[in-house]
């Protein structure tokens, strides 16, 4: 799951930052104003200008059960590098969730 869609949601728990990246696109930039809209500060995010953003579709069956359907092959989440991340805001962290992406 992108980083910044469980971000955008998760404002409610007191959710504070985030570290990712998002592709250089128009759907990248949309999820980061959403972040910044639910208060989350995102200057963890980088942009990505060589992949875009991972898309997510969710819709619903006939018998309520939801169905998930990505396209990330790969997305701009999936291409970020440890030496990529700012060390400075990392230091500052007291709670880290960590998504890991095994590449196919």
């Amino acid at each position: 799951m992108n980083p910044c869609f469980l971000s955008s949601h998760s404002s409610n728990f007191n959710f504070r930052g985030i570290f990712s990246q998002l592709g250089d696109d128009d759907f990248g930039y949309m999820l980061s104003d959403i972040l910044k809209q639910n208060n989350v500060d995102n200057s963890g995010v980088r942009f990505d200008s060589t992949a875009r953003t991972a898309l997510a579709f969710i819709t619903l069956r006939a018998d309520g059960e939801r169905e998930f359907l990505f396209f990330r092959h790969p997305s701009a989440d999936m291409l970020l590098q440890e030496s990529e991340l700012d060390i400075n805001l990392l230091e500052q962290v007291c709670f880290l969730l960590l998504v890991l992406v095994r590449k196919m």
